[in-house]
């Protein structure tokens, strides 16, 4: 990760805004060096506060498929997907179905995020297969994680909440040991553009269709990165299912996205300004 020279550091001056820290992610750049390397390995996390937002999220990848992941900035899992379903692809002119365990080619995640169309709140579940291995029992009331050994002591393990997702390193590192998988950690710091940043900013503002066209904006950046990072593969498919090119030409579903956008625009205009009489 590239860093700014040792003898440009902030710390050789007496700077009182930390210009130089700033802009050589001094602080960023120490915390992401951190990431898998202390008691706790957070594979899901969501903040905004003053400072900005900033978002962690994780997935396991085939040791296959590292080399090719570090080429590109992209997430290789988009929270919220990852869950099982259906691909379709088309074969010598014969439509093919195929269920997906994980839907991302082989990325599968630690940590599934479920969304209820805003009729119950957003759930997270910690990995079944992860939770099975180690035998967690799983304390409801506090939403944690416990290992019990065979003298009765107590280790808890994973603890979940909708902001956060934390679990010990070591029962990580056995989990990708036992499935010869890699972890990949993923995330934007404070005072990077993102969506969940806009998100948060519409929810603030009480903008009335932050999940229609949070969903669109989600949608449009999933079909560009999966077409184009990741030579359209299983995730594109269930992209391209999800915006109606399974059934319909590009021309139409092009323009059908850009009703949907100018759609968002329109209403985001009049919320934000309102005619004037």
């Amino acid at each position: 990760m590239p860093r700014i020279p040792p003898e440009l550091s902030a710390s050789q001056y007496s700077m009182g805004d930390d210009s130089l820290g700033r802009l050589g992610q001094v602080s960023a750049i120490s915390e992401i060096d951190g990431l898998g390397c202390g008691e706790w390995t957070v594979l899901y996390e969501f903040q905004n506060d003053s400072s900005g937002s900033r978002c962690f999220y994780s997935a396991l990848l085939p040791n296959a498929c590292v080399a090719d992941a570090l080429k590109h900035d992209n997430w290789d899992l988009t929270i919220g997907f990852g869950a099982p379903g259906f691909s379709q692809r088309r074969t010598d002119g014969v439509d093919v179905v195929e269920y997906d365990r994980f839907g991302s080619d082989g990325v599968e995640p630690v940590v599934y995020s479920r969304d209820f169309h805003g009729i119950k709140p957003r759930q997270f579940d910690l990995s079944e297969e992860f939770r099975l291995l180690h035998n967690l029992y799983h304390d409801r009331h506090n939403d944690r994680y416990v290992h019990i050994d065979n003298r009765g002591n107590e280790t808890i393990v994973a603890e979940v909440s909708n902001g956060r997702v934390r679990v010990l390193t070591r029962f990580v590192r056995q989990y990708m040991a036992a499935r010869q998988l890699a972890l990949a950690l993923f995330f934007e710091q404070p005072d990077e553009k993102s969506i969940s940043k806009f998100e948060r900013y519409l929810e603030n503002h009480q903008y009335p269709s932050t999940d229609r066209d949070i969903g669109l904006l989600r949608t449009l950046q999933d079909l560009r990165s999966s077409g184009a990072a990741h030579a359209k593969g299983k995730n594109f498919d269930k992209i391209r299912k999800k915006v109606g090119l399974d059934v319909g030409s590009p021309k139409d579903v092009f323009r059908s996205l850009l009703v949907r956008v100018n759609q968002m625009l329109d209403h985001l205009i009049s919320h934000f300004i309102p005619e004037t009489e």
